[in-house]
């Protein structure tokens, strides 16, 4: 197997000019509110000011000498006994060494997170070959951002087995990079300029606002509740001008060359995805459609870049490279077929581990059989700019003043309580605490009683009374940010 790697990892000469990268000119930073996936519906369409760019790529040319059969390859199948692992919240702590066990293979054992593949050697090996594979589908680059040539910090999160971070530490030796995950799994070994930290990052991240220059994302899908907070999360981190990448996979096979018909083994591998995402509440579609530049806009970047990329199965393609790329990525499914599935199927959808074990038979089979001449897409590289941050109002929409807890996800909340004469008071509490909250209040039909009130830094509630809106009256509501 390592020396097969090793072949294959190399490649054919890659003389390749590196990819351009089309971006638009900066432009002002898009005032949106939150936006959630296709799947739960958006809660407010964001307005952009310029339309976010979209690459596509054409059908990959198939090898007409290709033999079509199966690999010969009889490698066996494994399975996961079904057990209950669903952890408590709780903080990070030493505990997370201390690896769940389920027949053979290992499973992190965060208390902040839930998350559904193996932090294993077996697993592991598949994903340096994934890391790889891209390598030679965007000519040998780690990423398109156009960062320069000497950014100061990157973070790489979700790091995994660190190999991105290993990469771009050897190539800005200068830059300080940092990776993040919940698994201790990377290497000690490593470059000077590089750290791994053990770091969950579904929660309040631990460096200062505007720090990193590069934000590096890749392969989080099925690990994130609401994708527009954690973008929200890069953009509070970036510096003024910075950048962040997002490289996700859609799990579903497809194919240029051939039907794929509906009762195939393909189709029913996407529905376990997809329905595994809805139960967990953690999403697997994230790179169909626009989900992601959609997201990153909601987030507030501006520059958006969206380009999808065709991923080869197998090494059918015509082209070398191509060819190579899709033999490392059926390498890398086959080392981690399992550990992508099983535990959606056993512990999420209720399989017994024969039925799972039989399917993943069925899927690997499939997977190594040429004649589909099977891709995935990945959308990724939707890349975004970070403009230098200026005073602005995030408009949060109109809502209506009833006696109840209206829940914002920036850094107030409103609730608004009948008073005397019909008025209103209304309690906001500042959730930034480095910095003060400006909120502006105006009545849909009666704008020229607007009020505007600085809350400061804290946890308790500040009242702000003489709003003059009425109970039941409809409200709009907009926060600086400072």
């Amino acid at each position: 197997m390592a020396s097969a790697f090793i072949a294959l990892a190399t490649g054919p000469s890659r003389d390749v000019q590196p990819v351009s990268s089309p971006y638009p000119p900066p432009a002002p930073e898009p005032e949106s509110g939150p936006q959630r996936e296709p799947e739960s519906g958006p809660e407010r369409e964001p307005e952009p000011v310029h339309e976010p760019q979209q690459l596509e790529e054409p059908p990959i040319e198939a090898n007409p000498d290709l033999d079509n059969g199966d690999d010969d390859d009889d490698d066996a199948d494994s399975a996961i006994d079904s057990a209950s692992v669903i952890s408590s919240t709780a903080s990070l702590s030493e505990s997370i060494f201390d690896y769940r066990r389920l027949n053979g293979r290992t499973y992190q054992n965060s208390k902040t997170t839930e998350y559904w593949a193996p932090n294993d050697d077996q697993q592991n090996e598949g994903l340096d070959l994934i890391h790889n594979a891209l390598l030679m589908l965007l000519d040998d680059q780690l990423f398109l951002a156009p960062i320069g040539d000497s950014p100061e910090r990157v973070l790489d999160v979700g790091t995994g087995t660190g190999i991105w971070a290993i990469d771009c530490a050897d190539q800005f030796p200068d830059a300080e990079v940092v990776g993040t995950d919940i698994s201790p799994i990377q290497p000690t070994w490593v470059p000077a300029n590089l750290r791994f930290v053990i770091d969950d990052f579904l929660l309040d991240w631990m460096w200062p606002e505007d720090h990193f220059d590069f934000v590096h994302l890749r392969c989080l899908y099925g690990s994130v509740p609401d994708w527009v907070a954690l973008y929200r999360n890069a953009h509070r981190h970036l510096k003024p001008g910075g950048w962040a990448q997002n490289l996700e996979f859609d799990v579903r096979l497809q194919s240029d060359h051939v039907d794929i018909p509906p009762d195939h083994v393909f189709h029913e591998w996407a529905r376990i995805f997809d329905e595994g995402g809805r139960k967990t509440g953690r999403s697997f579609a994230v790179a169909r459609e626009h989900t992601m530049r959609d997201n990153m806009v909601a987030a507030g970047f501006v520059d958006v870049v969206e380009k999808k990329l065709k991923v080869p199965m197998h090494g059918w393609p015509r082209d070398p490279r191509l060819n190579h790329a899709g033999m490392l990525i059926q390498m890398a499914f086959d080392e981690s077929l399992e550990g992508f599935g099983i535990f959606l199927m056993t512990q999420v959808l209720g399989w017994s581990s024969v039925e799972a074990t039989v399917f993943a038979a069925h899927m690997r089979r499939e997977s190594r059989n040429k004649a589909n001449f099977a891709w995935c897409e990945t959308t990724g590289l939707a890349l975004a700019s970070l403009e230098p941050r200026q005073q602005r109002w995030i408009d949060f929409g109109f809502l209506v003043c009833i006696n109840t807890l209206q829940a914002l996800k920036y850094v107030i909340y409103l609730k608004v309580i009948q008073g005397v004469e019909e008025a209103c008071r209304i309690y906001a509490s500042n959730k930034n605490y480095k910095k003060p909250a400006v909120i502006r209040i105006t009545p849909k039909e009666r704008p020229q009683f607007q009020s505007i009130w600085t809350i400061q830094p804290a946890r308790c509630d500040t009242a702000i009374t003489g709003s003059n809106v009425k109970k039941g009256e409809t409200f709009r509501l907009e926060v600086q940010e400072q």
